[in-house]
């Protein structure tokens, strides 16, 4: 409708000013006019500037690369401030993972801090710890596969008593750690004494480098380096300072910021 009625108000006035010259001068023009309008229609609906190339090329017209290119960019401006391309709004109904539908969200450019869920910090292994605690860590982890929330942490964090982060072990690897923590004693019993886990960790080779990013770090960024140091799938360890400060795993960061 406000195309219309632009398409049907706007021309007459446009007549006396730019085609003077009668008839002749305002087929020429409105010719000129309706090739700018079809070709920053297709590079908005697109977002492509290609377009203005393939029709200069075609139709021949060296006069009118100027008004094309300045149509076509604004035009492209003004319809990304409205919503996604074409292309992109596919990404979104489909909800596709990966970098591409951060960038048609337009959420690639926010803190990794924005994804992180609170809760997750209950499954930080203290440094010092026994088997009381690694227990209570796989009763956190089988209370979130239970309410299937999102994706739980392939890797949990081994802390100091600051915060401070020191290394991560496998998730998988938790009911190894809590086996070898339990000692036997000369009666029989098993002991629940204090263990330095990140010692242990080391010591049976279970020890994992863990994936850090900094509190500022982009969706963008994050993304970026996973899939540089060979990380995808692998859980992001958002830190300040060294100081862990949230768990992200891969699938919240390709899966959950687009529907932000």
């Amino acid at each position: 409708v406000v195309g219309r009625l632009f398409g049907q108000c706007l021309p007459e006035p446009l007549k006396l000013i730019l085609a003077p010259g009668g008839a002749d001068d305002y087929r020429s023009y409105a010719a000129r006019l309706s090739i700018v309008g079809a070709t920053t229609f297709c590079g908005s609906v697109c977002r492509v500037i290609s377009v203005v190339v393939t029709v200069c090329e075609l139709l021949d017209l060296p006069q009118l690369i100027l008004p094309l290119c300045l149509a076509n960019l604004m035009s492209n401006f003004w319809a990304n401030t409205i919503g996604p391309s074409f292309f992109d709004s596919i990404l979104l109904l489909k909800r596709v993972p990966g970098m591409p539908t951060l960038i048609a969200a337009h959420c690639s450019h926010q803190e990794v801090t924005c994804l992180l869920r609170p809760a997750f910090m209950e499954l930080c292994l203290p440094r010092f710890a026994n088997v009381g605690d690694i227990e209570k860590v796989e009763r956190c982890l089988e209370r979130f596969r239970e309410k299937r929330a999102g994706e739980v942490p392939s890797a949990l964090p081994i802390v100091e008593d600051s915060g401070l982060l020191v290394g991560a072990i496998c998730e998988a690897d938790l009911s190894y750690l809590r086996s070898m923590s339990r000692k036997p004693t000369k009666s029989g019993t098993q002991s629940f004494e204090t263990n330095d886990l990140l010692s242990l960790a080391s010591k049976q080779k279970i020890l994992v480098t863990p994936l850090r990013v900094s509190t500022s770090t982009s969706l963008k960024q994050a993304y970026l380096e996973a899939r540089v140091t060979h990380k995808e799938g692998d859980t992001l360890f958002v830190v300040d300072h060294g100081v862990l400060k949230g768990l992200l795993p891969y699938g919240d960061l390709i899966r959950l910021a687009p529907l932000k």
